[in-house]
Order: C-alpha cells, then structure tokens, then sequence
C-alpha cells in the first residue's frame, strides 16, 4: 500500500477492436497531436502502414544524453550525443473484420558531435516509444485510461 504503481508495458503488437480505417484515422489523429508528420512517400495509409518522419526529441549534449538514455540502449562509450530523434512505423494487420494486430517499431538515432564528422547513428530502441505510442492509441480508442489507480489509505474516522 502507499507504494506508485507502475504500469506493465503494453504488448507489441497489440491486438485491438475496430475497423482498419478509424484505426487510422486515430493514428492519424495522434500523430497530429504529437506534433509528428507523416512520411507520405513511404506510408500506406489504405493498407495500414504509416511512416512518421524523423522526430527530433532532444537537441544539446547535456538533453540529449539523458533523452537518449531513455529512448535507447546506448551502447558503452563515451560518446557526446549532440541530438536524439527516431521515426515511428506503425502497422494495422487485419486479422478479421474487428480484431487487428497493431505493431508499432521506433527507429532511435542519435548524431554525435564527435571530431569533425557528426553523423547520425542508429541506436536499439528501449521500446518506451513504442510503448508510449500504443498506450495512447489504446485510450483514444477505447475511452479508458491504462494507468495503474494509486492506492490511498482512508482516513479513520474519530469519535
């Protein structure tokens, strides 16, 4: 009691109920909110592929470093990362008419500032991308939060 509760990750692919294109257009939808456009040239939206262009979530050695720390396993080095971004791939799989399996990949890349090349460099998701793009797909779509409800002692009444 009284300890914060921590949500497991969702499973990926996540099954979900719905027609293929209101899945979408939630995806769609999202994506929007989250700021991140699609990649029109790469994408399939009437087969359910979406392609987002990169999204840069940190810029700064001393931002990037801990973003992505948390977005990918970063391999042992003393690298100074001078930015993070990754590109999300989102797939909607019809299994029947209602039930899909939705597959959400992240592409982590983090550019070092190291000598006088920086280059962008593919890193290993942690899968906390992907994981916060589902749980948010899921709760657009069903309505209901994920996150765990916190335990609260109730006070006792006197006499």
């Amino acid at each position: 009691k009284g300890k914060t509760k921590v949500r497991e990750r969702l499973p990926n692919p996540y099954r979900l109920a719905g027609r293929r294109d209101v899945l979408v257009n939630a995806v769609r939808e999202i994506l929007a909110e989250r700021k991140l456009m699609i990649d029109e040239a790469s994408s399939r939206l009437s087969d359910g592929f979406i392609v987002t262009q990169p999204y840069t979530f940190a810029k700064g050695p001393v931002l990037a470093q801990s973003e992505l720390s948390r977005y990918a396993v970063l391999p042992f080095g003393d690298n100074a990362w001078a930015r993070g971004r990754y590109t999300l791939i989102i797939e909607i799989q019809s299994i029947d008419g209602v039930q899909n399996n939705i597959s959400v990949n992240a592409k982590i890349e983090g550019r070092s500032g190291a000598g006088l090349v920086a280059e962008w460099t593919t890193l290993q998701s942690s899968g906390l991308a992907e994981d916060e793009f589902l749980k948010q797909l899921v709760e657009k779509v069903t309505g209901t939060s994920l996150d765990p409800v916190q335990d609260v002692e109730k006070p006792v009444d006197k006499p």
